[in-house]
């Protein structure tokens, strides 16, 4: 507000199920632009390896990240990615173009 500001610590129960869906897409986008980031002639498979190997941060609604969990978010993942390439400096490769992607 104009007066304050407010740190929610957790959502209302209303909306847990919305804010635990974008948690979810935030951090698998987080781990696959990090991931592309070192490994740019990974394949498919390794980043697979990678989201499977990679434990969530306490807290969540989920415990674990699968390859339907890439491909349900996917649209966003690859969004996020476009997202990181446009910010990036000109003389940057984009990493929409690794063999992963």
């Amino acid at each position: 507000t104009a007066f304050a500001d407010y740190i929610l610590m957790d959502p209302s129960e209303e909306y847990g199920p919305i804010f635990a869906l974008m948690q979810e897409k935030i951090y698998m986008s987080k781990i696959v632009v990090e991931f592309l980031q070192k490994n740019r002639d990974a394949t498919y498979e390794d980043l697979l390896n990678k989201i499977e190997t990679t434990v969530p941060p306490a807290g969540l609604n989920f415990n674990c990240f699968t390859e339907d969990t890439l491909l349900r978010h996917a649209q966003f993942v690859v969004e996020q990615v476009e997202s990181y390439d446009e910010a990036g400096d000109s003389d940057e490769q984009p990493i929409i173009v690794t063999p992963c992607m």
